[in-house]
C-alpha cells in the first residue's frame, strides 16, 4: 500500500495530497511493523523527497496525532530537531476539554434517567459526582456509563452507593469491569485476555470459541480428536462472550475485540516473573498479561490443535476447502475467513499461519516438551506437517508437498530447534541448498549458521550474491549473514569489488566498510573505488556522504582515476546532484578536470542542461517570473557552486556563454526579490582540500608541493 501510495505522490498529474493518521499511538508497538514502521516510512519519505531532490515544493503532505509518547517524540526527533514544528498540545485546552465533557454527562444522565427510571434526587446526585470528578476523559466516560447501564437494581440507596463507589481513572475502570467477572469464570477470561492480547490479528468468534476448548497442556500421545471439542453454536458463545469478560471484550464483524487499545496496554505486564495468581486475593488484572507466557499459550493451543487426532485423515476435504476459502478471498480482496469449514476445523487458518510465531515469542529454554510437538509437525515423515503447511501455501497438486523436507520446513520458518533435530536425523536426502537459499530469502541468520556448520554445500559464492541482494531488499539487517558466507570461504576478490559496487549503489555503508576492511578489496588502484563513487553519486538511500568520506579518507581520488569516460563531478553535474556535487568540491575534485570521452567540463555540463525559457526575465508578468526562477532554480544552483569553486568560463562556445549570460539574468532577478541561492559551497573549504590532495599526492611521488 505504501509503494502504491508513493506512486500517486511522485505522479506529475496528482494534485495536493494531505495523508492524516488519527492516533498514532493506538498502532501496534511491533518493530518493523505498526506505528515504528509507518514513522520509518516517513523519515525515508522526506530524505528521498525533499532532502535528496532539494525539493521543497512536494504536494504530499502528512498529518499525524497522537499521545506524547516518549518513544514516539525520539523517533520523530530527526525531523522535528532539524525543522521549525507546531506543537498542538490538549493539556493547554484542558478546562475547555471539561467543559465539553459537562455537557456530555449532563446529556448522557438525561438520557440514563430515562432509562433507569430515576427519580430527580438520583438523577442530581449521579451528576453531581459526575461533574465534580477530576482526570476526566472521553473513554473514561465511556466506561462509566457502560457500568452504569448495565446495573440491574435501580434503587435510590443502591445506585447512590454506585456512584461513591465509581472509579477515577480509565484504569480504575477497567479493573472495576474485570472484578465483575464470575469468581468460576476467572481461568476462562484469563486465557480469553491472554489470546486476545497477543493474537496476531483479530480473532473469529469461532476461532475464539475454539482455542477455549484446546488443553494447552496436551501430549501428543492424547489422542484427542478435533470432533470431541465440546463446542457451543456460535450465537450462544457470541453471547457468552459477555459474560467471560463483561463489557471488555466486543465483536464487530465477528470478530474479537479489546474495548480499546488501552485496555490492551492496562493487561500487559513488563515484569519477567508472576508476583501472584490468579486465585490469590491480592490479584490485580491490571499488568496481569505476560507476553512470554501469553504467547506459550498460545502457541500451545495451535499446536496441539494441529496434532489433533483424525486431521490428518481430513486433509483432502481440509485442502478442498481452503482453496476455496482463499479464491474466495482473493475475490473479495478481504482476509480469508473459515465460515465455510464445519465449526471444528475453524481454527485451522490461523494455527496454520501463526503457531511457529508465537513460539518464537517464547523464552523457553532447549528441551521444553513443547518442542517435541512442534517437531512432529516439521517431520515430514508423517502427515501433521501437510495440515498446517496448506493452511500457508494452497498447493494446486497435493504431490508437490513431496519437494518440501524437514531441513526446508525450517529455514522457512526460523526455527533452529528444528533445524538441528532434523540434522540428527539418518536421512541423508535433505535439500541443503534449496533451504541455505530459502534461509536467506527469509534474513534467518541462525539457520543459515546451522547448515553452514554442517559443510553439506561446497560453492557458496551464489549464496553470497543471494545475501547481497536480500540485504539491499530489506530493512532488516542480514549483514550477519553475509559474514558468515564469507568466513565460510564464499567468494572471491573479483565478486568481492562487485559486491563493494552494489552496496555502495544501495547506500549500505556497513557493508562498503565491510569489503573493503574485511575482504581487503583495493579500492586505490582498483575499479571498485571509483564506481563506488559514482554509484553513491546516484543512490537515495541516505548514505551518501557517509561512503563517500570512508571512500576518501582510505585514499581514493575524488577526481577518479586516469582513462575514465566521465568524473566523478561529470556524473554530478549531469544528475544535478547538488548534495554530492558540494560534497566532491569541498573535498577536492578537479573542478575543470574531463574524463577520457567527455565533451566539456562539469560547467559546461551543467550549462547545457540548464532550462531554455528563461530568455524573458526581464518581463513584467511577476507570477510568470517566478515560476521560471523556481524551475531554474537546482540547476542555478549547481552553477553556481561550480563557478564558485573556480570553473573555468573562458573558451566557452558561443552557445554556452548564451547560456551562463542567462544564469546571470536569472541571478541578478533573484536578488532583487531577494531570493536566496539554498546550495552554495565554503571557498575556503575547496581550496584547503585541493590542498591537501595535491600534499597526498607529492607525499606519494616523493616530490615536494609549492604552495
Amino acid at each position: 500500500m505504501w509503494e502504491i501510495l508513493m506512486d500517486i505522490v511522485q505522479d506529475e498529474a496528482a494534485g495536493e495530497i494531505i495523508c492524516i493518521l488519527d492516533a498514532l499511538d493506538e498502532c501496534e508497538e511491533k518493530h518493523g511493523s505498526g506505528r515504528y514502521m509507518l514513522i520509518e516510512k516517513f523519515q525515508k519519505f522526506h530524505h528521498d523527497y525533499i532532502e535528496t531532490t532539494n525539493s521543497r515544493n512536494t504536494c504530499f503532505k502528512i498529518l499525524v496525532t497522537s499521545r506524547p509518547y516518549i518513544d514516539i517524540e525520539r523517533r520523530f526527533k530527526s525531523l522535528t530537531g532539524r525543522y521549525s514544528t507546531i506543537r498542538l498540545s490538549g493539556d493547554e485546552e484542558s478546562v475547555k476539554i471539561s467543559k465539553e465533557i459537562d455537557l456530555v454527562i449532563e446529556e448522557k444522565v438525561n438520557v440514563l434517567s430515562v432509562l433507569l427510571d430515576l427519580d430527580n434526587e438520583t438523577t442530581s446526585g449521579l451528576k453531581e459526582k459526575l461533574l465534580s470528578m477530576e482526570h476526566r476523559t472521553y473513554l473514561w466516560l465511556r466506561l462509566i456509563f457502560e457500568v452504569l447501564e448495565q446495573q440491574l437494581r435501580t434503587t435510590k440507596r443502591y445506585l447512590l452507593h454506585v456512584i461513591e463507589e465509581l472509579p477515577e481513572t480509565v484504569d480504575e475502570a477497567y479493573e472495576t469491569i474485570l472484578t465483575r467477572i464470575p469468581k468460576n469464570e476467572f481461568e476462562r477470561a484469563r486465557r480469553l485476555l491472554n489470546i486476545i492480547v497477543v493474537a496476531e490479528r483479530p480473532l473469529l468468534v469461532q476461532e475464539i470459541n475454539v482455542a477455549l476448548e484446546i488443553d494447552e497442556n496436551l501430549t501428543q500421545d492424547s489422542q484427542v480428536s478435533a470432533l470431541s471439542l465440546d463446542l457451543e453454536p456460535e450465537t450462544v458463545f457470541r453471547a457468552a462472550l459477555g459474560n467471560i469478560c463483561g463489557l471488555f471484550v466486543t465483536v464487530a464483524d465477528s470478530r474479537v475485540y479489546l474495548i480499546h487499545q488501552t485496555a490492551r496496554q492496562f493487561l500487559l505486564s513488563n515484569r519477567e516473573t508472576r508476583p501472584d495468581t490468579i486465585e490469590s486475593p491480592s490479584f490485580r488484572w491490571k499488568d496481569s498479561v505476560y507476553p512470554s507466557e501469553a504467547q506459550l499459550l498460545l502457541s500451545s493451543v495451535c499446536i496441539n490443535y494441529l496434532l489433533f487426532y483424525g486431521l490428518e485423515r481430513d486433509i483432502s476435504v481440509i485442502h478442498q476447502k481452503l482453496s476455496g476459502i482463499y479464491l474466495e478471498a482473493s475475490w473479495k480482496g478481504g482476509i480469508p475467513a473459515c465460515s465455510s469449514l464445519i465449526p471444528e476445523h475453524s481454527f485451522i487458518l490461523y494455527a496454520s499461519k501463526t503457531w511457529w510465531k508465537h513460539l518464537l515469542h517464547t523464552n523457553l529454554e532447549q528441551g521444553s516438551s513443547i518442542y517435541e510437538n512442534a517437531w512432529m509437525l516439521c517431520n515430514t515423515n508423517y502427515d501433521y506437517f501437510k495440515i498446517w503447511i496448506m493452511g500457508i501455501l494452497v498447493y494446486d497438486r497435493s504431490g508437490e508437498l513431496d519437494c518440501l523436507d524437514s531441513i526446508q520446513i525450517a529455514a522457512r520458518l526460523g526455527l533452529d530447534f528444528v533445524a538441528r533435530r532434523a540434522l540428527q536425523s539418518p536421512i541423508l536426502s535433505y535439500r541443503y541448498s534449496e533451504a541455505l537459499d530459502q534461509a536467506i530469502r527469509m534474513k534467518h541468520g541462525n539457520i543459515v549458521q546451522i547448515i553452514l556448520e554442517a559443510r553439506k554445500i561446497d560453492d557458496l559464492e551464489p549464496f553470497l550474491l543471494m545475501a547481497i541482494r536480500v540485504e539491499k531488499a530489506t530493512d532488516v539487517d542480514t549483514f550477519g549473514t553475509i559474514r558468515l558466507l564469507v568466513e565460510r570461504g564464499a567468494g572471491s576478490q573479483d565478486l568481492y569489488t562487485s559486491a563493494l559496487i552494489t552496496a555502495a549503489n544501495e547506500g549500505l555503508y556497513y557493508l562498503v566498510c565491510f569489503f573493503v576492511d574485511d575482504c581487503g578489496v583495493n579500492i586505490k588502484d582498483s575499479l571498485g573505488g571509483i564506481m563506488s563513487i559514482l554509484c553513491t553519486i546516484r543512490t537515495r538511500a541516505g548514505y551518501d556522504e557517509q561512503i563517500l568520506s570512508y571512500l576518501f579518507e582510505r585514499g581514493v581520488n575524488p577526481n577518479g582515476m586516469p582513462g575514465d569516460a566521465a568524473t566523478p563531478l561529470q556524473s554530478a553535474a549531469i544528475t544535478c546532484s547538488l548534495t554530492m556535487t558540494k560534497f566532491l568540491l569541498e573535498h577536492g575534485a578537479d573542478v575543470d578536470l574531463l574524463g577520457l570521452f567527455s565533451r566539456g567540463s562539469p560547467l559546461c555540463t551543467a550549462l547545457v542542461f540548464s532550462l531554455d525559457d528563461s530568455e524573458g526575465v526581464e518581463i513584467d508578468d511577476s507570477d510568470c517570473l517566478l515560476q521560471i526562477l523556481n524551475s531554474t532554480q537546482e540547476r542555478d544552483c549547481l552553477i553556481q557552486m561550480l563557478l564558485t569553486a573556480g570553473a573555468e568560463t573562458d573558451g566557452l562556445t558561443e552557445f554556452l556563454s548564451g547560456k551562463l549570460l542567462l544564469y546571470n539574468s536569472r541571478q541578478k532577478q533573484r536578488e532583487k526579490l531577494g531570493i536566496p541561492i539554498e546550495f552554495c559551497v565554503d571557498p575556503k573549504k575547496v581550496a584547503e582540500s585541493r590542498l591537501q590532495l595535491s600534499l597526498k599526492k607529492d607525499a606519494c611521488s616523493g616530490s615536494v608541493a609549492t604552495v
